[in-house]
């Protein structure tokens, strides 16, 4: 394909696998989008700087709707994370998100119970000063 013209949008081609589609379709449908180009231009959009900066060894600038956290990990934490970056063929920023978002229902899970007890906990406590405050 020849390169466009400065003054002209570059045109591009290229196959997905079916399932892909299927997801792209859904997504255009979800969205109201006209075609699937939209949405894929809109993509590439939002994404393509973080690519360059991570090319370049720059920190990719976060999305509209990102959070960014910085942390310290103790070593065997970042050679392990870094084990599985290598294994996985992610960033180390990517394979933290894919541990995140396994662990993230056990995460919740344990946040849940753990604000039941101290809600218990307080409950009690208001039960015993209020039984003071009556004798």
């Amino acid at each position: 394909m020849p390169p466009a013209r400065s003054d002209e949008p570059a045109k591009y081609s290229f196959l997905v696998p079916a399932v892909l589609d299927r997801k792209i379709t859904e997504v255009c449908r979800r969205m109201n989008l006209g075609s699937q180009s939209t949405l894929l231009r809109q993509i590439l959009e939002e994404n393509v700087d973080r690519y360059l900066a991570a090319a370049s060894g720059e920190e990719p600038p976060a999305g509209p709707d990102s959070v960014v956290v910085r942390v310290e990990l103790n070593c065997q934490v970042a050679d392990g994370l870094g084990m599985s970056a290598r294994d996985y063929n992610l960033d180390l920023a990517g394979v933290i998100r894919l541990a995140l978002a396994e662990q993230l229902p056990e995460i919740m899970r344990r946040s849940r119970e753990h604000r039941e007890a101290l809600r218990y906990a307080l409950d009690l406590e208001r039960k015993e000063r209020g039984v003071k405050e009556q004798e």
